[in-house]
Parts: structure tokens; sequence; C-alpha cells
């Protein structure tokens, strides 16, 4: 793990708190079972996770991995808490497209038929759009700023 205190998490920078967070995210949690990531972790975990789809390969990516997309439904509550609202309405609205038991049994959606109807394809891409766009703002930003107002969130980044 990162070898700095939660002092030093907590004097970091925006950009560098950014930096240590793609530390832990590639380096030490993408290697963690998910159920196995303390609270801060699993926040910080999915929301990095969102971020990287939008801005890679699209909210449908999400697929890629299967804890990531069964917890949408959660993620839109943490980005609430971070104060990103309006990507957290926009992914939910995306999580709404799904049939209501996707996420509660954990059904993989078949894509063909998820695709069959043009409005949820233009919706998809409006959402996918909208999120990639940062409408909140930077997210190394909401995340530092996240960090600072919860103090205890530092320690717990750094727990193994």
């Amino acid at each position: 793990m990162k070898s700095c205190t939660p002092e030093e998490v907590l004097a970091l920078n925006a950009d560098d708190l950014r930096e240590l967070l793609n530390e832990l995210m590639y380096e030490h949690w993408i290697d963690m079972p998910f159920d196995k990531l303390n609270e801060v972790q699993r926040l910080l975990f999915l929301c990095l996770s969102l971020e990287d789809a939008c801005q890679a390969d699209g909210l449908l990516s999400l697929t890629d991995s299967k804890d990531v997309f069964f917890a949408l439904p959660e993620l839109c509550v943490h980005l609430q808490t971070l104060g990103a609202k309006e990507t957290a309405r926009a992914l939910q609205k995306f999580v709404k497209l799904f049939p209501k038991d996707t996420f509660s049994k954990r059904i993989l959606p078949e894509w063909a038929w998820f695709f069959e109807s043009r409005a949820r394809k233009k919706r998809i891409k409006k959402y996918d759009a909208l999120i990639s766009s940062y409408p909140d703002g930077a997210m190394k930003t909401i995340y530092h700023r996240y960090v600072a107002q919860t103090p205890s969130a530092a320690k717990q980044l750094l727990t193994e």
C-alpha cells in the first residue's frame, strides 16, 4: 500500500490525490475481492470505474466488471454523497433502463434485446455524453473535497 500517512493524504492537493487514487486503484484495489474493499475504497473504486468507463468505452463497458455493474444503484447514492448530483441523476436514468430485477438478482442484460429500441440507444448516448462531460466539475476536485471534509476517509483509503 502507498507509504504515506492519513495526515499526508489530507495535505495533498487535488492533482496529487488523484495520482494517489490511481495508484491505489490500479495497483491494489483492482486485485482485491470487491467485497473486501472498505466503504471509502469501494465508494472511490466505483466512482473511478464509472469515470474511466465513460471516458474510454462508455457506460455499457461497465458490464466488463460484474461487481461494478451490479453496484450501479449503490454508485448513484455514492455520487449524491460526494455532491456529484448531475452525474448521479444521469446514472440513475441509465440504471432505470434495465428491467427491475437486473440488479437485485444480478442478471446481466442481453444486449441484443437492449439495443432493439432506438430510443433506448439514444438515451444511453445522452447519459454517456453527460457523464463524460463532468457536469458536476472535475471528479478529482470532488474526490479531494470528499477526503478533506471526511478526514476518516484518508485513513480508510490506506487500509489494506
